[in-house]
C-alpha cells in the first residue's frame, strides 16, 4: 500500500493556501474554554493548598519529560501504514467456537485486548494535554508549555510521528470488513473535545505560535472534511444513538475551532429532528439506549452529548437548551424518575449504578451554567472535589 503521508502533505499545501485566510481570521477565536467550565479552574487556582490543585501539578510534573506518545510505535498493528489510527471494537472478544480469528460480540464486557493498540495513546495524549494546560494556566511556568507543545507537535505536525486526520482504522473487528475500521469507533474522537478545550485555555493563557496553530487547525479542518465526506463518517452521520449525537458535537466543536461557521450552522438547524425528536420517546426513554447491556450508562452518555451541544450553542450565542428544553427535560425526568425515587431500573445494566447516580447529577448540574431555572431540578449539587468534576 503506498504510503498516504506524501498524498496528505500535497493536500495540506493546497489547502493551507486556499483555506489561509479561515485559518487566520479563526487563530484568536474561542480564546478560552468552551465545554470546560473557567469558573471551576478559576476556583481551583485560587486555592493553592487545595487537594485538586496539587494533584493537577503532580500530575503535570509526571508528564514533563515523560516519554513521547508515538503513534508509528505500534505493538500490534493491522496495517502497515503506521501513521494510521487504529483501535480494537471495545467489546468484541475472540470466538473461542472458532479457529479462524474472528472476533464476536459481548456488548458490556470490555475486551483488554484493545489496550494494546492506538486507543490508549490517545487517551493518554488527553489525559497529558489536560493536566499540562491547567498546570501552565495555574503556574506560567515554561515546562508545561514546552512539554504541551512538544505533544502537540508530534501527534498534529510532525511528518515522522504525524497522525492521519481520519478513523479509517478506528474499533476494527478482526476478522470482518478486512480489518479495517467501522462507523462505531468515530465515537472514540470524542477524545478531541477536551484536546480542543487545553488548546483553548494554552492559547488563552499566551498565544500559541501561528505557525503551530495554523498546522493543528489545518488538521482538525482535514479530519472535519473526512466526518462529512467518508463511508464511515456518513454511516455515523445516520447514526439513531448516542453516536449520531457524539458525531454531531464532535463535528460542531470542530467548526467553532476552524470558524467553519455555515457547518455549525448546518449541524445546529438538524440537530432537533435528527438527534432530539428521533432518540428521545414521549416518555423521556431513549429507546435505542435501553437496548444496551448498560442501558443505564448510555442513557446518561447521550445526555451528557445532548448538554455538550447546548454548552456550545450558548457559546454561539444560541439559547439552545431554553428553546428545547422541553424535550430535553423530558429524557432528565425520566431518568430521575427512578434515580431519585429510589425505584429500581428496570433495564438491564451490568455496571454500578450508584455512580451512574452520581454522573446523573453531575451531568444535570452542568445545566446550571446555561439556565438557572434548573435550580428546581430534583438532585443533589456535586462539591467540586474530585478530579472527575473539576472541568466542567
Amino acid at each position: 500500500m503506498p504510503n498516504l503521508l506524501n498524498h496528505f502533505i500535497c493536500q495540506m499545501k493546497f489547502r493551507i493556501i486556499t483555506s489561509f485566510l479561515l485559518f487566520i481570521m479563526a487563530l484568536e477565536a474561542n480564546a478560552q474554554p468552551i465545554l470546560w467550565n473557567i469558573k471551576n479552574i478559576d476556583g481551583i487556582k485560587s486555592n493553592t493548598s487545595s487537594k485538586l490543585y496539587k494533584q493537577i501539578i503532580q500530575k503535570a510534573d509526571k508528564y514533563v519529560g515523560a516519554e513521547f506518545i508515538d503513534i508509528t510505535k505500534k505493538s500490534r498493528q493491522f496495517i502497515d501504514d503506521t501513521h494510521y489510527y487504529v483501535s480494537l471494537a471495545t467489546y468484541y472478544w475472540p470466538d473461542t467456537t472458532r479457529n479462524d480469528g474472528k472476533y464476536v460480540l459481548r456488548d458490556g464486557y470490555i475486551n483488554p485486548e484493545r489496550e494494546k493498540y492506538d486507543r490508549v495513546k490517545l487517551y493518554d495524549l488527553c489525559d497529558r494535554l489536560t493536566y499540562l494546560s491547567l498546570a501552565f494556566y495555574m503556574e506560567r511556568q515554561d515546562k508545561y508549555y514546552d512539554e504541551f507543545i512538544k505533544l502537540l507537535k508530534g501527534w498534529f505536525c510532525d511528518s515522522n510521528t504525524y497522525v492521519y486526520p481520519n478513523l479509517e482504522y478506528a474499533q476494527i473487528v478482526p476478522g470482518f470488513n478486512k480489518n479495517r475500521g467501522n462507523r462505531m469507533g468515530l465515537i472514540e474522537a470524542r477524545s478531541y473535545n477536551d484536546i480542543l478545550e487545553s488548546i483553548r485555555l494554552v492559547n488563552m493563557t499566551r498565544s500559541l505560535d501561528r505557525s503551530i496553530m495554523a498546522s493543528v487547525k489545518w488538521w482538525f479542518y482535514e479530519f472535519s472534511r473526512w466526518l462529512i465526506e467518508s463511508k464511515l463518517g456518513l454511516e455515523e452521520d445516520n447514526a439513531i444513538d448516542n453516536h449520531g449525537t457524539s458525531y454531531d458535537l464532535i463535528l460542531l466543536n470542530i467548526a467553532q475551532f476552524t470558524n467553519q461557521k455555515e457547518l455549525a450552522s448546518r449541524i445546529t438547524d438538524n440537530f432537533y429532528q435528527r438527534r432530539l425528536a428521533t432518540q428521545i420517546a414521549e416518555d423521556g426513554s431513549m429507546h435505542e439506549e435501553l437496548k444496551r447491556t448498560n442501558s443505564l450508562s448510555y442513557s446518561i452518555l447521550n445526555l451528557s452529548f445532548i448538554i455538550d451541544f447546548c454548552i456550545i450553542q450558548q457559546n454561539m450565542g444560541v439559547s439552545y437548551y431554553d428553546q428545547k428544553k422541553w424535550i430535553i427535560d423530558r429524557a432528565i425526568s425520566f431518568l430521575q424518575g427512578y434515580l431519585s425515587n429510589g425505584r429500581a431500573w428496570p433495564y438491564s445494566q451490568l455496571w454500578s449504578i450508584d455512580w451512574e447516580k452520581k454522573r446523573l447529577s453531575y451531568e444535570v448540574n452542568r445545566l446550571l451554567r446555561i439556565d438557572s431555572s434548573n435550580t428546581n431540578k430534583n438532585v443533589f449539587r456535586i462539591e467540586l472535589n474530585s478530579e472527575y468534576n473539576m472541568l466542567k
